[in-house]
């Protein structure tokens, strides 16, 4: 996260499988284009492939062409995503967080098939 200091910067655990995660993430893609703002970010990190496996280089390439996506796609392939988010029965791939420009965590929510948009968008608007 060090190389997004000065940005506000929305984190999106994501699997190419899970439904509510393609919608949100296609959500936020609108929004960046939207916004445009050059201190502002969007980065998923994509946990598992469309069949539950984990994500590698290849699946995080066609996670980004399939969705249009114009921010920075990461594949979990050394599983620290999910090691770290992985508490309490909740998927680490529905796990989104915002982080100010100075590297704070201002959000932070799981079972993010519940998140909304305008949640992810106030919360970087925020975090001025």
């Amino acid at each position: 996260m060090s190389d997004f200091r000065g940005q506000r910067v929305i984190v999106m655990g994501s699997a190419a499988w899970c439904p509510g995660c393609q919608e949100l993430v296609e959500k936020i893609e609108a929004w960046y284009v939207e916004s445009a703002e050059p201190d502002q970010l969007a980065v998923s990190v994509l946990v598992e492939d469309t069949t539950g496996d984990s994500a590698d280089l290849e699946d995080a390439n066609a996670w980004r062409e399939r969705h249009g996506l114009t921010f920075p796609v990461l594949a979990d392939v050394d599983r620290s995503w999910r090691d770290l988010y992985s508490t309490g029965g909740d998927y680490p791939q529905r796990t989104y967080i915002v982080v100010d420009s100075e590297g704070v965590i201002v959000f932070f929510k799981q079972d993010g098939d519940r998140a909304r948009r305008s949640e992810l968008i106030d919360a970087v608007n925020a975090a001025d």
